[in-house]
């Protein structure tokens, strides 16, 4: 294991090599590039016994899965016309193959890490190992939630990664990522942690993301990501990409994360989360001005269901999260993940702010279902903002999915307004403007009437997905 001095000198080495090409114009002397040489192979050395520890625990995960179509049979039967007429469609079968990476967590009962997605639907998983040896493997538990996956394997001599933190990850650390992909076999890319905390890209239901220019293809989801003291910090799943290759943009689950999804899995096959029973939003700048607030920190409650553990703690629309269970909450994305780590039944402690004053409130936590709601982002007639509305009446509520006693239904929206602008659509609903309720579009007009547009008024609209707050305003030099 690397000791702490590891981490100063690799991060003086991107220094180092800047000082080389600055410097490499004026000729250095012979001790100065020596000194740089000795660095760079440092490095290298320390990153090639990274390498060389991690490798041995990390493997390629092969499936089958049997795939059945519908067809009226080959090409070859539709060009010699073999099919009689009016014939039904045969039902077809074949095997489709996949590939993935793996990392052992538990030498000695066998247990590896991989994806969901990799494993999905497999009829056989076999697993092979860095000495080439192969094994068939069986499943113990999945949650395609956060696509996590156990599979377990009975082989001796093996080796395990140590977990890391993922806490504890800078942006501009340095991590390595290795898998098969492609299908090339202990693959290992060198990079830096891009970023921390991305969601809301649609990839997974819980997403916290720590995102990684280390060169991460096809196969090498469920492999490692490691820290460079050789520590599993992330568990490779996806890319962004147009052509299907890296292109410096990969994400990988915290292993913070995935460590009580892993050990709920082997206990039980299952994962069970924690239920609070609001909508929330992340906060921007706008609307952290229109509460009163001066940083846009927290999440904002924009409804709270009827009958959860939310609405009996007295928690309400308006109110913003501060922390939970003792953790500031950042984000939609960290709250939900705290939420859901929370075991059913355990009290907690969450600190909101409501109308400017911090209130402490104690929640019996939940148990999800796949019907509950732990938290969700959703989403009248002024020609200055952009839209039209009529009344909302229960008719319509219904057709369109909403749970609301009265509200103002958007009809219309002018594409070039500033409600377009901020992704408010025809058939959304408003039920609050500048914080006042309002039940039919009358009641719209007359709030917006007496609201200065220039400065921004406060809306709550909700559709289908659920509930938001959005902030309108209207530029002076567009006032008629």
């Amino acid at each position: 294991m690397m000791v702490q001095s590891s981490r100063r000198s690799l991060r003086a080495v991107g220094l180092s090599v800047l000082i080389v090409a600055l410097a490499a114009p004026i000729c250095l002397g012979a001790d100065a590039a020596t000194d740089d040489g000795k660095v760079l192979e440092a490095m290298s050395r320390a990153v090639s016994r990274l390498a060389a520890n991690v490798r041995p625990t990390v493997v390629s995960v092969y499936t089958t899965k049997t795939v059945s179509m519908r067809g009226h049979g080959t090409p070859f039967d539709e060009l010699f016309r073999r099919r009689p007429e009016g014939a039904e469609p045969k039902e077809r079968k074949f095997q489709q193959r996949g590939l993935g990476s793996g990392f052992i967590i538990d030498a000695k009962r066998g247990y590896i890490v991989t994806n969901n997605h990799v494993i999905e639907g497999a009829d056989d998983i076999k697993v092979r190992m860095s000495d080439r040896r192969e094994f068939e493997a069986k499943l113990v538990g999945a949650d395609k939630k956060t696509d996590i996956a156990i599979i377990q394997i009975e082989a001796g001599d093996l080796k395990a990664l140590a977990m890391g933190d993922s806490d504890k990850l800078s942006v501009g650390d340095f991590v390595v990522a290795v898998g098969s992909p492609f299908g090339l076999r202990e693959t290992v890319s060198l990079g830096i942690v891009s970023a921390k905390g991305r969601s809301g890209l649609g990839i997974e239901d819980y997403e916290d993301f720590i995102q990684t220019d280390a060169a991460i293809n096809v196969g090498n989801s469920g492999g490692p990501l490691v820290n460079i003291y050789g520590r599993v910090v992330g568990v490779n799943t996806a890319i962004l990409s147009r052509t299907g290759g890296s292109v410096g943009v990969g994400f990988a689950i915290p292993i913070n994360m995935a460590k009580n999804i892993i050990s709920q899995l082997i206990k039980t096959g299952t994962v069970v989360r924690g239920w609070l029973g609001v909508m929330i939003q992340d906060l921007t700048p706008e609307l952290a001005e229109q509460l009163g607030l001066e940083k846009a920190e927290g999440a904002l409650v924009t409804r709270v269901v009827d009958d959860t553990p939310a609405a009996k703690a007295g928690l309400r629309a308006r109110d913003v999260i501060l922390s939970y269970d003792g953790r500031k909450v950042e984000s939609v994305a960290k709250l939900r993940g705290h939420v859901a780590a929370t075991k059913p039944g355990k009290s907690a402690e969450v600190v909101v702010l409501r109308d400017g004053k911090k209130e402490t409130l104690k929640v019996a936590i939940g148990k999800m279902t796949d019907e509950a709601v732990v938290a969700a982002a959703g989403g009248g007639s002024s020609k200055e903002l952009g839209l039209t509305v009529q009344d909302l009446t229960p008719d319509l509520a219904r057709q369109l999915g909403i749970r609301a006693d009265g509200g103002a239904v958007i009809t219309e929206v002018d594409g070039a307004g500033p409600a377009a602008r901020k992704g408010i659509r025809q058939g959304d609903v408003i039920l609050e403007v500048n914080r006042a309720r309002v039940k039919t579009a009358a009641d719209v007009e007359k709030v917006l009437a007496n609201a200065d547009l220039e400065k921004g008024v406060l809306i709550l609209v909700a559709n289908r997905q659920g509930s938001r707050f959005v902030v309108l305003k209207v530029k002076k030099q567009n006032r008629k």
